[in-house]
């Protein structure tokens, strides 16, 4: 059990350093393919007994895991952090579209003047 974990959470850890999806479609099947090892994962884990003993084989397997993991979340961090940014360039390129399709939409703001009595 222990064994089918580690090799789910290589699996994982090879996908995630691997290439970086590049395309939209690249990035829908890059998702599907991790979602579908963190599935995989956390039903294994499940299994996993909370307490009990372990060999040495497996405590070492399982120290090999906590370092992938931590190289894991890190790299699915930077990921994230990459999209958040596209998305943030994209909507900024769309607002700039607009403007630039028809810039007396909005109301312009510059050469006002505010006469005041007191």
């Amino acid at each position: 059990m222990i064994n089918a974990l580690y090799e789910e959470t290589k699996q994982l850890h090879d996908l995630v350093t691997g290439s970086d999806p590049e395309g939209e479609a690249d990035r829908e099947a890059y998702l599907e393919r991790v979602n579908k090892h963190l599935t995989r994962r956390d039903s294994l884990l499940a299994e996993v007994p909370s307490s009990g003993t372990f060999t040495a084989e497996e405590q070492k397997l399982g120290d090999e895991m906590t370092k992938m993991n931590q190289v894991i979340d890190a790299c699915m961090e930077n990921v994230l952090e990459r999209w958040k940014k596209d998305v943030q360039q994209l909507k900024a390129k769309k607002q700039s579209n607009k403007l630039y399709q028809n810039p007396y939409a909005e109301p312009a703001s510059d050469g006002v003047f505010f006469d005041q009595k007191n």
